[in-house]
């Protein structure tokens, strides 16, 4: 897992990864992306 100030991000496959927050103990989705 990749932790940021905010955000975190989870490698799902292969080149793609999963960024989320959380949020009052709610996750959020924000990106679902090929980051290279």
């Amino acid at each position: 897992m990749i932790k940021s100030f905010k955000h975190k991000a989870i490698k799902v496959n292969g080149n793609y990864r999963l960024t989320f927050t959380f949020e009052n103990g709610d996750v959020y989705i924000l990106n679902y992306e090929d980051y290279h």
